[in-house]
């Protein structure tokens, strides 16, 4: 499996991942890599998280890890899968803040509708 990422859009994502602390930011950059590489293997340390609505989450099985980023999957064929970073933020609870998940579905709707004109 090949997996691809891209921002919703450049300058937001960067922003935002520059609002983490540097370590969780380079730990999440880390993170993010590892599962572009892994495959169709098991992605540990990556854990991903379904939000439905094609949102899913992605964060470190160590919850020490702060930073955390909600993505789509902008397009997948035999092989290949296209993520979309849709905002990346800090943990704050057990959950997702709800501002955060509207923000996610927001961007995820605006990045598609971009997509198919």
């Amino acid at each position: 499996m090949i997996r691809e990422w891209k921002f919703y859009d450049y300058d937001i994502i960067s922003s935002e991942l520059s609002q983490l602390p540097a370590a969780e930011s380079a730990k999440l950059a880390s993170l993010m890599h590892h599962y572009r590489t892994v495959g169709n293997q098991n992605p540990a340390p990556a854990q991903i998280d379904d939000y439905g609505d094609g949102i899913k989450r992605l964060r470190h099985i160590k919850s020490a890890y702060q930073g955390r980023i909600l993505f789509s999957v902008g397009e997948r064929s035999a092989g290949y899968e296209k993520l979309i970073v849709l905002t990346v933020y800090k943990k704050e609870g057990m959950t997702v803040p709800n501002s955060v998940l509207q923000r996610a579905i927001k961007r995820k709707k605006q990045f598609d509708e971009m997509e198919n004109k």
